[in-house]
């Protein structure tokens, strides 16, 4: 017998397999926010977790005035990049925010608030410039607060809820980030697979 004549009976399999995963999923059902799932070396980098509170920080904007990160919150949720200005993950993280987030949910009460850690103004803003950043930006310039939140590991995504509540975090920035992001942010509003799957045909 060829490997050809098996063929067939490999792709019956397939489809069948395919149609009772996917008997599954309903397109309508709300999404959920992912688990954040850490190897034991990398949770010893935080200091808060999901469920924990965001410590209150007070820092410096770009120009000098002092803000607090509280103020700058959305009505339903932010997204707070803590980022160093020598990183490409980190630059790609900016890069992202403006389509991936502002674009897509600062029109449903999602803030976004990118906190750069041990860089001046100067650098920072040049930086945010040619990255086309259009999000509220604080600086951390000694890193006392970044360390407060953890240690090592950036850029970090945190998302918290309108009263600091994290909801979900990653301690690096990937494709994995971007997706597990997405999927947050869209049970924060409310959305349905279908919608977001909607969206996304939108965008692309």
């Amino acid at each position: 017998m060829s490997w050809q004549s098996l063929l067939p009976s490999w792709q019956g399999i397939l489809v069948i397999g395919c149609i009772c995963c996917c008997g599954n999923i309903r397109a309508d059902e709300p999404l959920s926010i992912p688990p954040v799932e850490l190897s034991a070396g990398h949770a010893a980098m935080c200091k808060v977790k999901v469920g924990d509170k965001l410590p209150s920080m007070e820092l410096p904007q770009l120009d000098g005035r002092r803000t607090k990160l509280s103020d700058r919150f959305g009505e339903k949720a932010t997204v707070v990049l803590f980022w160093k200005d020598d990183q490409w993950m980190s630059q790609m993280a900016i890069a992202d925010m403006a389509r991936d987030v502002t674009e897509r949910f600062g029109s449903q009460g999602v803030a976004v608030v990118g906190i750069a850690v041990q860089g001046t103004a100067a650098k920072v803003s040049e930086t945010l410039a040619g990255l086309g950043a259009g999000f509220a930006s604080l600086l951390d310039a000694d890193g006392k607060v970044f360390a407060e939140v953890g240690s090592e590991k950036l850029p970090r995504v945190y998302l918290v809820g309108s009263q600091g509540d994290i909801l979900w975090f990653d301690i690096e920035y990937s494709h994995a980030t971007r997706r597990e992001l997405n999927q947050s942010l869209r049970a924060v509003v409310g959305e349905s697979a279908s919608a977001g799957e909607k969206q996304d045909g939108n965008q692309e």
